[in-house]
């Protein structure tokens, strides 16, 4: 019986940090204005600026060469619009798929800290999963990526 309340405990500490996560994705799509819901699997993908190097260069890399897959949603976070716009080579054209958040929300929101992290949504809407991204598991992460939204 003991061994059940702590399985439920978990289960329902872990469905809240989804669900609380999922919020904070809709948030920052309300407040930039932009609308990723549809019916297949998308991530979404949110990169700092500055942080663990190893991570984010690799990661930034990662969303240049996929920045025209519309079922990653990148969030580019930085409190410096210039240096977004320089380190992921935007001009001054405005991309679906790319927010630039010049805000900063996706810290204060605690969606992400120094390195980048993927939140894997299915074809419901529903997030399934999220892993940050660090120098051990990149390429695993970014091969998941890709095989999640074929």
């Amino acid at each position: 019986m003991k061994n059940i309340l702590i399985i439920s405990i978990l289960f329902f500490s872990c469905n809240d940090a989804i669900n609380s996560n999922l919020s904070k994705l809709r948030k920052i799509e309300e407040i930039y204005q932009k609308n990723i819901i549809s019916n297949q699997n998308v991530v979404y993908l949110i990169i700092p600026v500055e942080g663990c190097s190893y991570c984010i260069e690799p990661t930034i890399e990662f969303a240049k060469k996929n920045r025209k897959n519309e079922r990653i949603l990148y969030v580019l976070a930085d409190f410096r619009i210039k240096l977004i716009r320089v380190k992921f080579e935007l001009k001054d054209e405005i991309i679906e798929n790319v927010i630039i958040d010049s805000k900063g929300y996706a810290y204060t929101l605690n969606l992400v800290n120094t390195m980048p992290v993927a939140y894997f949504l299915n074809e419901k809407g529903v997030l399934i999963d999220s892993l940050e991204v660090n120098f051990n598991n990149r390429d695993m992460i970014y091969a998941r990526i890709l095989k999640f939204i074929e």
